[in-house]
C-alpha cells in the first residue's frame, strides 16, 4: 500500500489501466523496516495523497482553462473540504473565544442559546464534500460571491489623488484597485478591501504588473494575458515585461529538435494514449527485471558519510571477470535505466554477457536509495541536496565499496546525463580517485548547461523571467513538479508536437525530450513506469544555475549563504582540465541537455580524451542513450569494444 502511494508522485497523470498501476518497490532491495517508521509513515502517504488534489489555479505560466468536470474528477479525493471553510470556521471559533464574561445566568442562557445556533451553523458548513459535483456546485458560489464584492468594490468612485503614504499602505496587492477616502469612511468597505488583499495574497504577481481596477461585468483569466507562440500559449500576465521573443527563447531551439512523426506513427502514439499497451515490464523492480532474464543479482547496501543508505545492485561475474564496470544513472533515473532494453539490448546485461562484474548504483532520492539514519523522506531535510553531495558522498561510498568488494585497484564508470556531471565533480575534487578509473564513458554528459534547449531548464535558470516563480513552486524538497507545472514548462510542446498526453505530462520527458520513434510506442508503459524515479529540486535548479552562469559551479545559495559555506560570493567551479583519468564522450546533435556546443566546451577543457563520438542517428536524444531502439547498436557496442581491447591488451588487470 506504501509503495503504490509513493509513485501517485512520479506519475502525475497516469496513463488508465492496469499496466499503469504505480510501480511496486523492491521489498528484497530495501529492507522491508524502512517504510515502517509509525511516527512518518502516516504524514509521508498523506503527503503523497495532497499531491493527487487538482489544483486549477497553480502556475502563473499555465494558460489553460479548467477541465471538464470528468477531467478534474480524476484528481478528486472524497472528503476534501476547501480551505475557504477552514478559514470562515476559524475565524467564527476565535470570535467566540473573544467574547465577554457572562455576569447573570440571563445573560448565559442567551449566550447559550446563540452559541447553539452558530455551532450549528458551523457543523452545517464543515459538512464533508463527498462528491465532485457538490464541490463544483459550492466553488462556483463562493467565485459568484467574491465577483459580486470585486464589482461592488470597482464600481465606488475615484476620489483625489493618493499621498504617497495611501499609495504604499494600499498597493501591496496590484490585482486590487488603489484605495480611496471614500471606502475608508465606511467600516464594512474597509472589511472589503481586507478580505479582497488576503483572498489575493496567494495569487502569483507578475512581473511589472500594473493592473487597473477591475470594470464591472470583465472576464480576466486565472493567470493574466498569454504570450502565444507557434500555437502555444503561455502566461505571463498583463503589462508583463515577459515578450514574446522571450517565450521563443525559451522553446525555440527545443522545438527545432522535436521529431515530426509520419502520419501512421503520431497515429500509433495517439492510439498509445487511447488505449495503453499491456507491458509485463511495468510492473517489475530491478531484480525482477533481472530474473525475467535469466540473471543473477546482489544487493548491497552502503552508507555514506553523511548518512544515507544507497543501495548497489551487482550482476556477479565469472570466476575470472573480464573487468569490473560501474554504471550510474543521471537526474530523475535509477538502476532500472540500464535494464529496460532487455536481454541482448540493456548495457548492463550486455557487459555482463562480455564476462564483466556489472555493478549500478543508486544515487541518494532516487527509487532505491531513500533511506536515511536519523531522516525520511517526508522530511523536507531529506532532500537538502544537490549534485555536489551525489560527487562529494555518493560516488566515493559506492566505488570504494566496489573496489574493496571485489580487491581490484580499477573500475570502469559509465554515467548518463547529470551522473557524468556528478563524475566530473569528484574527479576535479578529489585527484585520488582518477587512478581509480580505467576510463569514463561519458554518455550525454549535462556538465556544461549554457546552450542546454530544454525548456524547464532554460525557465529555472536566474537569468529567466519565470525564475523566481517557478523556483518558489518547486520549493527546497524533493523534485515532484505538478501537471500545471510540466505543461507550462514544455509538456503543451510536447503535447502539440508529438501528441500523446502521457508523454507530456512525464517530468522525465518533459525535462529532457522525447524521440518517440526511438523510445517506441509498445515500450512507454514500461519506461514511464519506472521514471522520473525520484530526485531533489536542488538538482534540477542547479542545472539552471549552470545555464546562467554559463560554468560548471557548484549549488549558488545565494551570495550571504555562499560566503558562509565557501567562503566566496559566488560559488567555486570545478576544474575539468584537473581530471586526468581518460574520459570517452558519447553525444548526439538532438540532446537536449547536452548541447553540442557545451560538449565541444568539455572536449577541449579535457587532458586524456580517449573517444568523442557523436552518435549518428537522427533525432537522438538525452533518454535514446539508455531507452532508445538504435542505443545498442550505436552507442553500446562501441563501449564492449573498448573494454575488450583494453582488457586484452592488459591481460585483465582492472
Amino acid at each position: 500500500m506504501i509503495a503504490a502511494c509513493l509513485l501517485a508522485l512520479a506519475l502525475p497523470c497516469a496513463l488508465a489501466g492496469s499496466v499503469y498501476k504505480p510501480y511496486p518497490r523492491s521489498l528484497d532491495l530495501i529492507d522491508q523496516y524502512q517504510y515502517q517508521e509509525p511516527s512518518d509513515v502516516a504524514s509521508y502517504m498523506q503527503k503523497y495523497v495532497e499531491v493527487m488534489k487538482y489544483q486549477p489555479e497553480e502556475l502563473p505560466w499555465d494558460y489553460r482553462p479548467a477541465p471538464a468536470p470528468a477531467a478534474a474528477a480524476a484528481f478528486y479525493q472524497p472528503q476534501y473540504k476547501d480551505d475557504m471553510y477552514e478559514q470562515m470556521i476559524t475565524s467564527q471559533e476565535q470570535d467566540m473565544k473573544m467574547r465577554k464574561p457572562i455576569k447573570s445566568k440571563k445573560d448565559d442562557m442567551k449566550m447559550r442559546k446563540k452559541m447553539t445556533s452558530q455551532e450549528q451553523g458551523m457543523k452545517m458548513m464543515r459538512k464533508p464534500i463527498n462528491s465532485q459535483e457538490e464541490d463544483m456546485n459550492m466553488r462556483k458560489m463562493i467565485t459568484s460571491q467574491e465577483d459580486d464584492t470585486m464589482t461592488r468594490f470597482a464600481k465606488q468612485p475615484q476620489a483625489k489623488k493618493q499621498s504617497k503614504t495611501d499609495k504604499k499602505k494600499y498597493a501591496t496587492n496590484k490585482d486590487m484597485p488603489a484605495s480611496t477616502d471614500m471606502y475608508k469612511t465606511e467600516q464594512n468597505m474597509i472589511d472589503q478591501e481586507q478580505a479582497m488583499k488576503i483572498r489575493y495574497a496567494e495569487v502569483p504577481q507578475y512581473a511589472a504588473e500594473e493592473r487597473p481596477a477591475m470594470r464591472a461585468g470583465a472576464v480576466l483569466a486565472p493567470h493574466g494575458d498569454p504570450v502565444t507562440w507557434r500555437g502555444l500559449a503561455v502566461a505571463a500576465g498583463p503589462r508583463s515585461t515577459i515578450m514574446q521573443q522571450d517565450i521563443a527563447r525559451i522553446f525555440a531551439d527545443a522545438y527545432d529538435t522535436i521529431p515530426r512523426l509520419s502520419p501512421e506513427h503520431r497515429a500509433a502514439v495517439q492510439a498509445l494514449a487511447a488505449a495503453p499497451v499491456v507491458d509485463e515490464d511495468a510492473g517489475l523492480n530491478a531484480t525482477q527485471l533481472l530474473h525475467k532474464h535469466g540473471y543473477a543479482a546482489e544487493r548491497h547496501v552502503v552508507r555514506t558519510d553523511d548518512g544515507y543508505e544507497l543501495t548497489l545492485l551487482r550482476l556477479p561475474a565469472p570466476a575470472a571477470p573480464r573487468a569490473t564496470v560501474f554504471l550510474m544513472h543521471g537526474a530523475l533515473g535509477s538502476a532500472d535505466d540500464w535494464l529496460l532494453l532487455g536481454r541482448g539490448r540493456a548495457l548492463a546485461l550486455l557487459l555482463a554477457d562480455a564476462g564483466c562484474d556489472v555493478w549500478i548504483g543508486n544515487a541518494r532520492g532516487s527509487r532505491y536509495s531513500r533511506r536515511h539514519v536519523t531522516m525520511h523522506p517526508a522530511q523536507p531535510d531529506f532532500w537538502h541536496f544537490s549534485m555536489d553531495e551525489i560527487a562529494l558522498h555518493d560516488l566515493p561510498a559506492m566505488i570504494d565499496y566496489v573496489l574493496q568488494t571485489t580487491q581490484r585497484p580499477q573500475m570502469y564508470f559509465v554515467g548518463h546525463s547529470t551522473g557524468n556531471a556528478a563524475m566530473f565533480a569528484l574527479l576535479a575534487s578529489r585527484p585520488d580517485y582518477n587512478d581509480k578509473v580505467a576510463a569514463m564513458f561519458a554518455l550525454s554528459p549535462a556538465v556544461y548547461m549554457e546552450h542546454a534547449v530544454s525548456p524547464l531548464v532554460r525557465m529555472v535558470a536566474p537569468s529567466s523571467p519565470f525564475s523566481a516563480r517557478l523556483t518558489e513552486a518547486l520549493g527546497d524538497a524533493e523534485l515532484r513538479p505538478s501537471g500545471a507545472l510540466l505543461a507550462g514548462a514544455g509538456g503543451d510542446l510536447l503535447l502539440q508536437t508529438i501528441g500523446c498526453e502521457h508523454i507530456s505530462s512525464n517530468a522525465a520527458f518533459v525535462l529532457a525530450g522525447v524521440d518517440p520513434e526511438q523510445l517506441g510506442a509498445a515500450r512507454v508503459p514500461a519506461v514511464m513506469a519506472h521514471v522520473p524515479a525520484g530526485a531533489s529540486a536542488r538538482q534540477l535548479r542547479q542545472l539552471g544555475q549552470a545555464l546562467a552562469a554559463r560554468d560548471f559551479r557548484k549549488f549558488d545559495y545565494g551570495a550571504a549563504i555562499n560566503e558562509q559555506v565557501y567562503g566566496t560570493v559566488a560559488p567555486p567551479r570545478y576544474n575539468v582540465s584537473t581530471v586526468s583519468a581518460p574520459v570517452a564522450l558519447f553525444h548526439a546533435a538532438a540532446d537536449w541537455l547536452a548541447a553540442p556546443l557545451d560538449v565541444a566546451r568539455l572536449r577541449r577543457a579535457l587532458p586524456r580524451l580517449v573517444d568523442d563520438y557523436l552518435v549518428p542517428v537522427e533525432h537522438f536524444g538525452t533518454l535514446d542513450f539508455t531507452y532508445g531502439q538504435s542505443a545498442p547498436t550505436a552507442v553500446y557496442s562501441r563501449i564492449i569494444d573498448y573494454i575488450q581491447k583494453k582488457t586484452t591488451t592488459t591481460e585483465q588487470v582492472v
